[in-house]
């Protein structure tokens, strides 16, 4: 109890200590007067503190050392807050402070600095290079034995059990042999464990990635897959013409390796924050589609056609429905049974069971197992006709280097399948890093994922990313480190028994929530993500891919090229400056117009941003300036044509002209009591303000230019305007 006291008692000296500082530190420099209530204690305040134990008083919820309770309303800060200082202008604010304009190095200048930066060597530099390359040192050196091994162990062990029937199942989403699935989930993995930054990115087979490389497989592979025969479904040869969908596979994760290389290379990682998470959202969203229409001929036992290119997704469907009724009723009583068992754990079992242990239950490899068995002692395949999936080939495959021939083919479709398995590995890489502490690096994942596609495309493995499902189930677990990923490893080669033919897909049809939340929010990000799932289903998944990001940057472009502009009115006779359209209470200073923009203003935009005020302001400078050289040209003539005739030029002369040019005058005021403004923007889309005559100097222009607000007076033109006038009835 002790203790407790003595913690509370810092605390409240903590924050009586803390509220003195900006008494008497912060607000004299603002200038804020103590208007309102502010009791703060003082440091010699006996009636508040008192640290003599003789003088305690008994109190249960009163601290030590304290005779009344300091509340929050005895330490709140005024309602009310005076601020007393003169309002500065950018000009005069620069001027006093000594403002400096920041050095901008030329391009000789940069590449020196770069170079110079790069190839700098020292031991610290190396030591640095070396730990960013390989960050498997940054944690294995201060490994925590007692407190991480036990989680790490129960983390690989449960990965590796559910990476058996996903590794299968999404093999057979690309095309591939079930067994594939089990070697993407150990070569690779290898590999990313020892060059990744995240710590808990479990790497294999995802949904996502197979259904798009399944496509290039199937165009590009001219002999189907064969299960039960050893290894020549794996390392069959090639005579030019005829290649497998392992040797298609293997080539393609070549061809993604070399992307994410070329990438990490360049530094092109952050360029995964124009993929949206309504993008990616929708875009999963129609992959999953595609994911469920390859699985329902297999879930009802029928035989359906193949299509490709767009429309593929409506024309398997119509397939499928003109075959439904040769549904073998065995195979639908298997899958509702297994869909029954599934749905069961997920939504009554799995959470209840979260609540007394962090160890899920295997129920995919139990089903697995359980329909093997069944399969095996009722002889389902022989005598009701069920389809299976065979013998799987056991031991390690041997190394084998992909068909080179066929990169020329694959490469513009790698370059969709690495932007999505980048993305997704980089976003569960983030939100992990965010969770538990540390950083990730974005290029060091372009390479650990580079390097763990190349050494999958000597075993004829497909392309491999980060499994949502896996990931958050491993640091769930209590996963700490990539030895997990290496434990999985260790128990993959060993218990690999069957193959899976449903794919859960709930997480991501849950994903249509998204759309309907995000259009109360924001309209056109949510067409994104209609955008991108509709053109996966309806087109095709590389097609789907590219409209979104075609909807993602148009977007940007129209955001960026149409900026807010609002006029701001001054509440009262106080500083506030607020928005008059939205504010009802705010009046316009006169004689000045105050426009602010948000965003920045750039050669895309200084064209929208001139139409815009113009309009809000109702005042035209290029019509002026037309104006005002036009009464210069005539008074320059009427003025050679008096010197000329030599009329007296005391003499005033007003004809029907004259007043005509004067109705000109008084309409380029726009019926403003102030006159009119000089404003117009150059080609190097800098605001140029004339205030009384006088330039303002160009770090004002890039202050103002930055900031988005624009402040000017009308007072200049109108005094020019009479000055031609009275010079030319002077005449």
């Amino acid at each position: 109890m002790r203790e407790l006291n003595d913690t509370i008692m810092r605390r409240s000296l903590s924050i009586r200590n803390s509220f003195h500082k900006i008494k008497d530190t912060i607000i004299p420099q603002f200038g804020i007067s103590n208007q309102g209530k502010l009791n703060i204690p003082n440091d010699d305040d006996d009636d508040i503190i008192d640290t003599e134990a003789d003088n305690l008083q008994e109190d249960v919820l009163a601290p030590e050392g304290i005779r009344r309770r300091i509340t929050l309303t005895d330490l709140r800060f005024p309602p009310d807050l005076t601020v007393q200082r003169q309002a500065l202008t950018v000009a005069k604010k620069h001027e006093q402070y000594n403002y400096e304009t920041p050095h901008q190095p030329g391009f000789r200048e940069t590449v020196k600095t770069t170079l110079k930066k790069k190839t700098k060597c020292s031991r610290k530099k190396a030591k640095e290079t070396l730990y960013l390359r390989l960050p498997i040192l940054d944690w294995l050196f201060r490994y925590k034995i007692r407190r991480d091994l036990v989680n790490d162990i129960i983390a690989g062990f449960t990965v590796g059990i559910l990476n058996i029937p996903q590794g299968m199942a999404y093999a057979m989403l690309a095309g591939l042999a079930p067994i594939v699935g089990i070697y993407m989930g150990f070569f690779p993995v290898l590999i990313y464990a020892t060059f990744a930054s995240s710590r808990h990115n479990s790497i294999g087979t995802f949904a996502v990635v197979c259904i798009m490389s399944g496509k290039v497989i199937e165009e590009l592979s001219t002999t189907p897959v064969t299960v039960g025969l050893g290894f020549a479904g794996f390392v069959g040869a090639s005579n030019g013409t005829t290649y497998e969908p392992t040797e298609v596979a293997s080539i393609l994760s070549f061809a993604v390796g070399v992307w994410m290389v070329v990438f990490g290379l360049l530094s092109l990682g952050t360029l995964s924050v124009f993929l949206s998470d309504m993008l990616v959202s929708g875009f999963t969203t129609g992959c999953a589609i595609h994911v469920l229409t390859s699985q329902i001929p297999k879930l009802f036992g029928i035989d359906s056609e193949s299509y490709q290119g767009v429309f593929k997704i409506p024309k398997t469907w119509w397939s499928i429905l003109q075959n439904i009724w040769y549904s073998n009723p065995t195979t639908m009583v298997i899958s509702l049974i297994c869909f029954f068992i599934l749905i069961v754990n997920n939504e009554f079992i799995k959470p209840r069971l979260r609540k007394v242990t962090r160890i899920p239950i295997p129920i995919e490899l139990i089903v697995v197992v359980g329909a093997t068995l069944a399969s095996k002692g009722c002889d389902l395949n022989e005598d009701f006709g069920v389809d299976i999936i065979g013998d799987i080939p056991t031991g390690m495959p041997p190394p084998k280097l992909p068909p080179f021939e066929l990169y020329d083919d694959v490469l513009l479709s790698s370059l969709g399948i690495t932007i999505v398995s980048y993305t997704v590995s980089f976003s569960m890489a983030k939100i992990f890093a965010k969770r538990l502490d540390y950083n990730v690096d974005a290029t060091q994942e372009l390479y650990a994922l580079g390097l763990s596609n190349f050494m999958g495309c000597l075993f004829s493995c497909a392309p491999i990313s980060a499994s949502l499902s896996r990931s958050l189930i491993q640091q769930t677990v209590g996963g700490a480190t990539q030895l997990a990923s290496y434990i999985s490893c260790a128990l993959l080669v060993l218990c690999a028994l069957a193959a899976i033919i449903a794919v859960a897909l709930k997480g991501m049809f849950l994903q249509f929530g998204d759309v309907v939340d995000m259009w109360k929010i924001s309209k056109p990000d949510a067409c994104i993500w209609i955008i991108a799932f509709l053109g996966v289903v309806i087109l095709d998944i590389n097609y789907g891919l590219l409209l979104g990001i075609v909807a993602v940057l148009l977007l940007l472009i129209y955001r960026n090229q149409s900026p807010n502009m609002t006029l701001l009115g001054r509440v009262g006779e106080t500083d506030v400056y607020l928005d008059k359209t939205r504010y009802c209470t705010v009046d316009e200073i006169p004689g000045i117009k105050i426009c602010h923009i948000s965003g920045s203003l750039h050669f895309a935009n200084q064209e929208a941003f001139r139409n815009t005020l113009v309009k809000k302001t109702g005042l035209d400078p290029k019509a002026i300036m037309k104006w005002k050289k036009k009464q210069e040209k005539l008074l320059k003539k009427e003025m050679k044509a008096q010197e000329a005739s030599h009329i007296n030029p005391s003499l005033t002369v007003v004809g029907e002209e004259d007043e005509k040019r004067s109705n000109i005058g008084d309409a380029a005021e726009g019926g403003h009591d102030n006159g009119a403004i000089d404003i117009e923007i150059e080609r190097t889309d800098i605001v140029e303000i004339e205030e009384e005559e006088n330039k303002i100097e160009n770090h004002v222009k890039e202050d103002i230019q930055k900031s988005g607000t624009a402040i000017f007076t009308i007072e200049a033109i109108k005094e020019k305007l009479n000055e031609l006038q009275s010079r030319r009835r002077t005449l």
